[in-house]
Protein backbone atom coordinates (compact mmCIF):
# COMPACT_ATOMS: atom_id res chain seq x y z
CA UNK A 1 0.00 0.00 0.00
CA UNK A 2 2.68 2.17 0.99
CA UNK A 3 4.64 1.72 -2.46
CA UNK A 4 1.22 2.41 -4.69
CA UNK A 5 1.27 5.42 -2.55
CA UNK A 6 4.42 6.81 -3.74
CA UNK A 7 3.73 5.83 -6.65
CA UNK A 8 1.10 8.11 -7.45
CA UNK A 9 2.65 10.73 -5.20
CA UNK A 10 5.46 10.76 -7.79
CA UNK A 11 3.30 10.66 -10.90
CA UNK A 12 0.84 13.77 -9.36
CA UNK A 13 4.61 15.75 -8.92
CA UNK A 14 5.29 14.66 -12.54
CA UNK A 15 2.17 16.21 -13.78
CA UNK A 16 1.85 19.13 -11.87
CA UNK A 17 5.52 19.97 -13.13
CA UNK A 18 4.51 19.78 -16.78
CA UNK A 19 1.57 22.62 -16.34
CA UNK A 20 3.24 25.69 -18.39
CA UNK A 21 3.16 28.71 -16.11
CA UNK A 22 1.18 31.31 -16.99
CA UNK A 23 2.38 34.48 -18.25
CA UNK A 24 2.09 37.63 -15.45
CA UNK A 25 1.24 40.75 -17.87
CA UNK A 26 -1.01 44.22 -17.30
CA UNK A 27 -3.78 44.79 -19.19
CA UNK A 28 -4.45 48.23 -20.11
CA UNK A 29 -7.69 49.86 -21.18
CA UNK A 30 -6.95 51.92 -23.86
CA UNK A 31 -10.32 52.86 -25.11
CA UNK A 32 -13.98 50.55 -25.97
CA UNK A 33 -12.01 48.96 -28.81
CA UNK A 34 -8.19 48.60 -27.83
CA UNK A 35 -6.41 47.03 -24.99
CA UNK A 36 -2.81 47.45 -23.86
CA UNK A 37 -0.64 44.50 -22.93
CA UNK A 38 2.36 45.06 -21.18
CA UNK A 39 4.20 41.90 -19.81
CA UNK A 40 8.03 42.12 -18.96
CA UNK A 41 9.62 41.40 -22.18
CA UNK A 42 7.26 42.52 -24.83
CA UNK A 43 4.32 44.60 -25.11
CA UNK A 44 0.89 44.73 -27.77
CA UNK A 45 -2.49 45.80 -28.59
CA UNK A 46 -5.41 43.94 -28.28
CA UNK A 47 -8.33 44.47 -30.42
CA UNK A 48 -11.83 44.21 -29.21
CA UNK A 49 -14.41 43.11 -31.60
CA UNK A 50 -15.37 46.57 -31.62
CA UNK A 51 -12.61 47.93 -33.33
CA UNK A 52 -13.59 49.83 -36.63
CA UNK A 53 -11.30 47.33 -39.22
CA UNK A 54 -10.38 48.70 -42.45
CA UNK A 55 -12.50 47.25 -45.17
CA UNK A 56 -9.99 45.27 -46.63
CA UNK A 57 -9.94 43.28 -43.66
CA UNK A 58 -13.50 42.78 -43.11
CA UNK A 59 -13.65 41.65 -46.35
CA UNK A 60 -17.05 38.79 -45.83
CA UNK A 61 -19.82 40.82 -43.30
CA UNK A 62 -20.25 37.66 -41.41
CA UNK A 63 -16.94 37.96 -39.70
CA UNK A 64 -17.47 38.17 -36.76
CA UNK A 65 -14.43 39.40 -34.02
CA UNK A 66 -14.05 38.53 -30.74
CA UNK A 67 -11.46 39.63 -27.75
CA UNK A 68 -9.45 37.56 -26.58
CA UNK A 69 -8.73 36.40 -22.74
CA UNK A 70 -5.75 37.41 -20.11
CA UNK A 71 -5.68 33.46 -20.09
CA UNK A 72 -5.59 32.71 -23.97
CA UNK A 73 -2.80 35.24 -24.57
CA UNK A 74 -0.47 34.03 -22.13
CA UNK A 75 -1.90 30.06 -23.72
CA UNK A 76 -0.62 31.43 -27.09
CA UNK A 77 2.73 33.51 -25.98
CA UNK A 78 3.73 30.24 -23.98
CA UNK A 79 3.44 27.70 -26.95
CA UNK A 80 4.68 30.04 -29.37
CA UNK A 81 7.39 30.37 -27.53
CA UNK A 82 8.11 26.67 -27.31
CA UNK A 83 6.96 26.01 -31.35
CA UNK A 84 8.61 29.07 -32.54
CA UNK A 85 12.16 27.21 -34.10
CA UNK A 86 10.34 24.85 -35.66
CA UNK A 87 7.82 26.81 -37.27
CA UNK A 88 10.34 29.32 -38.77
CA UNK A 89 13.38 27.61 -39.49
CA UNK A 90 12.87 26.54 -42.98
CA UNK A 91 11.21 29.99 -44.07
CA UNK A 92 13.59 31.63 -46.73
CA UNK A 93 13.06 34.94 -44.98
CA UNK A 94 13.50 34.55 -41.34
CA UNK A 95 17.01 35.63 -40.78
CA UNK A 96 17.86 36.82 -44.22
CA UNK A 97 21.15 39.29 -45.12
CA UNK A 98 21.16 40.99 -41.65
CA UNK A 99 17.60 40.83 -40.24
CA UNK A 100 16.92 38.49 -36.92
CA UNK A 101 15.95 34.94 -36.68
CA UNK A 102 12.24 34.98 -35.10
CA UNK A 103 13.65 32.18 -32.29
CA UNK A 104 16.66 34.12 -30.83
CA UNK A 105 14.50 37.58 -31.00
CA UNK A 106 10.82 36.82 -29.63
CA UNK A 107 11.01 39.23 -26.76
CA UNK A 108 12.28 42.26 -28.93
CA UNK A 109 8.61 42.23 -31.49
CA UNK A 110 5.73 44.73 -30.28
CA UNK A 111 2.72 42.40 -30.93
CA UNK A 112 -0.92 43.09 -32.70
CA UNK A 113 -3.62 40.62 -31.56
CA UNK A 114 -7.14 40.20 -34.00
CA UNK A 115 -9.35 37.71 -32.81
CA UNK A 116 -11.90 36.54 -35.30
CA UNK A 117 -14.09 33.55 -35.73
CA UNK A 118 -13.66 31.90 -38.99
CA UNK A 119 -16.18 29.92 -41.49
CA UNK A 120 -15.92 26.51 -39.77
CA UNK A 121 -16.99 28.34 -36.63
CA UNK A 122 -13.05 28.44 -34.79
CA UNK A 123 -11.77 31.23 -32.79
CA UNK A 124 -8.42 32.61 -34.41
CA UNK A 125 -6.24 34.57 -33.33
CA UNK A 126 -3.96 36.42 -35.85
CA UNK A 127 -0.97 37.85 -34.10
CA UNK A 128 1.41 40.56 -36.01
CA UNK A 129 4.59 41.12 -34.73
CA UNK A 130 6.91 44.56 -35.28
CA UNK A 131 10.45 44.60 -34.78
CA UNK A 132 10.87 46.69 -31.20
CA UNK A 133 14.25 45.64 -29.41
CA UNK A 134 13.89 48.73 -27.25
CA UNK A 135 10.66 48.53 -26.42
CA UNK A 136 10.25 52.41 -27.50
CA UNK A 137 9.24 52.41 -31.14
CA UNK A 138 5.50 51.58 -30.58
CA UNK A 139 3.03 52.65 -27.72
CA UNK A 140 -0.28 50.61 -26.61
CA UNK A 141 -2.28 53.01 -28.32
CA UNK A 142 -1.40 51.99 -31.76
CA UNK A 143 -4.17 51.68 -34.58
CA UNK A 144 -4.21 48.09 -36.78
CA UNK A 145 -1.15 47.91 -38.80
CA UNK A 146 0.29 45.95 -41.94
CA UNK A 147 3.70 46.66 -43.11
CA UNK A 148 5.18 45.02 -46.76
CA UNK A 149 9.07 44.12 -46.63
CA UNK A 150 11.81 44.35 -43.97
CA UNK A 151 11.99 40.75 -44.00
CA UNK A 152 11.50 38.69 -40.08
CA UNK A 153 11.65 42.23 -38.69
CA UNK A 154 7.88 42.07 -39.47
CA UNK A 155 5.78 39.04 -39.67
CA UNK A 156 2.59 37.28 -38.57
CA UNK A 157 0.62 34.29 -37.71
CA UNK A 158 -2.11 32.94 -36.40
CA UNK A 159 -3.47 30.59 -33.86
CA UNK A 160 -6.70 28.33 -33.65
CA UNK A 161 -7.73 28.53 -30.19
CA UNK A 162 -9.83 25.29 -30.84
CA UNK A 163 -7.45 22.93 -32.23
CA UNK A 164 -4.37 24.40 -30.55
CA UNK A 165 -2.67 24.70 -33.68
CA UNK A 166 -0.54 27.59 -35.37
CA UNK A 167 -0.80 28.41 -38.83
CA UNK A 168 -0.19 30.59 -41.76
CA UNK A 169 3.38 31.97 -40.73
CA UNK A 170 4.12 34.85 -43.31
CA UNK A 171 7.52 36.47 -42.85
CA UNK A 172 7.71 39.62 -44.76
CA UNK A 173 9.76 39.51 -47.99
CA UNK A 174 12.82 41.93 -49.13
CA UNK A 175 12.68 44.58 -51.67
Amino acid sequence: MKRYLNLSLLLLLMIGSCKVKQLQFKRINISDNKYGLECSYFKGTIFTEKYPFPEYLVFNSSVTFWTPSNLEISDIENKLSQRIHKLSKNNPFNGVNDCPKIHKNLNNYYRQYVSFINNKGDKIIQISFFWDKNKTRYNLNEDYMEIFDGCSYYWRINYNIDTGEFFGLSINGIA
